[in-house]
């Protein structure tokens, strides 16, 4: 299992590399290791200056990281329910 820090570097290698079709999966990774949005932003902020990547690749970051926010959300919300501890 990956952990954080290389899924926030993998991340950071697409933005820079402009590989906008692996976005998404890298941020669901990245959430599911406990990546907070910050930490995501971040990532692509480093990999937009480490490679100068278009702006429609940055806002194509963006817009997933938003897109996916939810799961740590959801995770702790599923974890803390009544009908999970039943079992």
């Amino acid at each position: 299992m990956a952990d954080r820090i290389d899924c926030l570097t993998y991340f950071t290698m697409l933005v820079a590399g402009s590989q906008t079709t692996r976005f998404e999966d890298a941020v669901k990774l990245a959430y599911h290791t406990g990546a907070t949005r910050e930490d995501l932003l971040t990532a692509a902020e480093i990999g937009r200056l480490l490679a100068d990547a278009p702006d429609v690749v940055v806002t194509q970051a963006y817009a997933t990281i938003d897109a996916w926010h939810w799961i740590p959300e959801a995770r702790c919300r599923w974890r803390g329910s009544p009908a999970a501890q039943v079992a």
